[in-house]
């Protein structure tokens, strides 16, 4: 996978404009696990990781080029994991092993066929099983496409269809123009506020303000 998809960050969470969001009491706890023996040679079973939900994902898109793995259909280095997670320097992938975020959606960009293609869930409370959600999603388009009659190719209008993410720069989330994080974070703790459900804003537009915050962060604690 890599982290080139024209557009998508691969963090914070670059959401897919349009697309509705799951509200927050909406969310389910997802049953994706894997199995396994523990040393008395018991089987086990436990929840799916993120970097096993990333293995699914990739496995999944791939295979979408069939046998020969020539890349005729997927450009691998296209592929973009974006979630609030922050990712490793090496290959940009969420890393594992951190406090799950806020907002626990995930978005996968791709190009499939030339075609730019983003896949998005956040029904589960935890970013591995919106992961895994996603890699559950395109097995099942997998299978529309094994059953021929362009199944599969309709089913991906819809997602091939969904606007360019969201592009605004932080300051204009923010509403600040300064360089001072003491008076950023008063005007996103205003804007949080504005965005916030109990006062006339969304969860879309409350995501949107902590994914600027924490680009905020980033840039004016460099």
């Amino acid at each position: 996978m890599g982290n080139e998809f024209e557009g998508a960050s691969a963090y914070p969470l670059q959401w897919p404009a349009g697309w509705p969001r799951t509200r927050e009491n909406d969310r389910k706890f997802g049953r994706f696990n894997t199995k396994g023996h523990n040393s008395n040679g018991w089987r086990t079973t436990s929840d799916i990781t993120i970097s096993q939900a990333l293995s699914r994902i990739n496995s999944e898109i791939e295979s979408m080029d069939g046998p020969g793995r020539n890349w005729s259909r997927v450009d691998p280095d296209s592929i973009v994991v974006s979630t609030n997670l922050r990712v490793r320097k090496g290959d940009g992938q969420p890393a594992s092993n951190q406090t799950e975020p806020q907002d626990p959606g995930a978005a996968v960009y791709f190009l499939l066929d030339g075609k730019n293609q983003c896949i998005p869930c956040d029904s589960y409370t935890k970013v591995s099983q919106n992961l895994a959600g996603i890699a559950a999603t395109l097995s099942a388009l997998r299978a529309l496409e094994r059953h021929g009659s362009g199944l599969m190719e309709r089913a991906f209008t819809g997602f091939e269809a969904l606007p360019n993410p969201q592009t605004t720069h932080w300051r204009d989330v923010l509403g600040y123009q300064g360089t001072n994080l003491k008076e950023a974070k008063a005007a996103y703790l205003k804007a949080a506020r504005k965005s916030h459900p109990d006062h006339g804003g969304n969860l879309e537009q409350s995501a949107r303000v902590n994914a600027a915050w924490e680009l905020c962060k980033q840039e004016l604690s460099a």
